[in-house]
């Protein structure tokens, strides 16, 4: 080894062998946790695949009536009730993989039908429709076969051409999104022909779903799961280095920083609203939440307006000095050349018939949270939930959006030509 004792006349050689001993010294120390981390990725993995594989789930569709006079706060009920956080004890965790459970909220349209749609395990399958009927009466709940599975895609062929994108929040997931509330949807109209004068963002969505054609499907997942301490808590050391905190914690540091402008007197009226917001958003219960779109037609029908639609569709939901979405992991084959994708949130290079192919699937086994597609999520409360997924009123006049009274039969998701 060499002498160190005065780095005047050392040379890069001397250095590089230094550095090699020592970490051949330290490697016995190290490589032990190095080793231990990874198996326990393994194990933690394996044992969360075995669970997930016993899981059993049933797909429900929501029916509205011809006249839905319930606001989005009905919804926000049933949400609510189906908050469950606990992931089991720490046996149960360890060794048996049990996890914090996952439903999808889903809306899609099958040549312009526009159908309301949960998935979620068939273990609440009478729970979910008991809080559905306790709150809206007179929809119409039955149990479907799961439409992803009419359609096959491998991203090779000819037979489909497919667009996905999915959505993240512009912002911190503390600062709220535009809810019901804020488009009074949540008073009830004194006279009948005022609902239809109500404005509902997700009109927006129910039309670009309903102007598709008999050869073209939207499909859109809200997958969602009782949010928990996901984040690290970033403003202490060493002590609490391991210590985490929920969406709640980080609401509180932003909270904490806008209260001290607001007592110096220096905050902006824009800024004493958005202090308020967030408070009301902490109020309540929170979802981990990740929303994701396909769009999938025979190549012939294709449309590319409607991949525009859907990159601004979720405009309605947006506050400028409060939050948004925004587009993520967009497929598309524009730049730089058919097959590949400039992605401008990593700087790389994607392969889009690959992407494409993991988009279709990870749609197809509703995977967001846990492998084997795991995605960067946000936070939504039960507010901002019931405004994304609500059973429409009557102020929602698109033609395709089936009603009781209104089915034509069952056809086949896997339309011909």
């Amino acid at each position: 080894m060499p002498d160190i004792s005065s780095f005047e006349n050392i040379s890069s050689l001397d250095a590089v062998l230094f550095a090699v001993r020592l970490l051949l010294d330290i490697l016995p120390y190290v490589l032990p946790f190095f080793l231990g981390f990874a198996l326990w990725s393994l194990w933690k993995n394996y044992i969360q695949i075995l669970f997930m594989s016993k899981m059993q789930w049933v797909v429900l569709e929501i029916t509205p009536p011809p006249e839905a006079k319930k606001t989005p706060l009905s919804m926000e009920i049933v949400l609510s009730a189906l908050h469950q956080p606990n992931p089991g004890n720490f046996w149960e965790r360890i060794w048996l993989g049990q996890i914090v459970r996952w439903s999808s909220l889903e809306i899609i349209s099958i040549g312009g039908e526009v159908r309301f749609l949960v998935r979620t395990e068939t273990r609440h399958k009478n729970f979910l429709e008991a809080q559905i009927y306790s709150q809206y009466p007179s929809v119409e709940i039955r149990e479907i076969p799961d439409y992803v599975y009419d359609v096959e895609y491998h991203g090779d062929n000819e037979e489909w051409k497919l667009w996905a994108t999915e959505y993240n929040l512009s912002k911190p997931d503390a600062y709220p999104i535009k809810t019901y509330v804020d488009y009074e949807l949540d008073k009830i109209a004194q006279r009948e022909d005022q609902e239809e004068l109500k404005t509902d963002p997700l009109t927006t969505i129910i039309e670009i779903f309903g102007s598709i054609g008999p050869q073209e499907q939207l499909w859109m997942q809200m997958i969602i799961r009782a949010s928990s301490k996901t984040y690290r808590n970033k403003d202490v050391w060493f002590g609490d280095w391991f210590g985490r905190r929920d969406w709640k914690g980080e609401a509180k540091v932003i909270l904490k920083k806008l209260k001290e402008k607001v007592g110096e007197g220096k905050a902006s009226k824009e800024e004493q609203e958005t202090m308020a917001a967030i408070e009301k958003k902490i109020s309540k219960l929170g979802y981990d939440t990740g929303i994701r779109v396909i769009y999938i037609a025979k190549p012939d029908a294709f449309k590319n307006p409607v991949t525009t639609g859907l990159r601004g569709m979720m405009k309605g939901y947006s506050t400028q000095h409060l939050n948004g979405f925004k587009n993520q992991d967009a497929t598309s084959g524009e730049y730089p050349f058919e097959k590949w994708d400039y992605d401008l949130s990593t700087f790389k290079f994607k392969n889009v018939a690959k992407n494409q192919r993991e988009m279709f699937d990870a749609y197809r086994q509703r995977s967001y949270f846990y492998i084997p597609y795991k995605r960067k999520y946000f936070v939504l409360n039960t507010e901002e939930l019931a405004t994304l997924f609500h059973i429409p009123s009557k102020a929602a006049q698109t033609p395709g959006l089936l009603r009781i009274g209104s089915h034509k039969g069952t056809p086949p998701t896997n339309l011909p030509i």
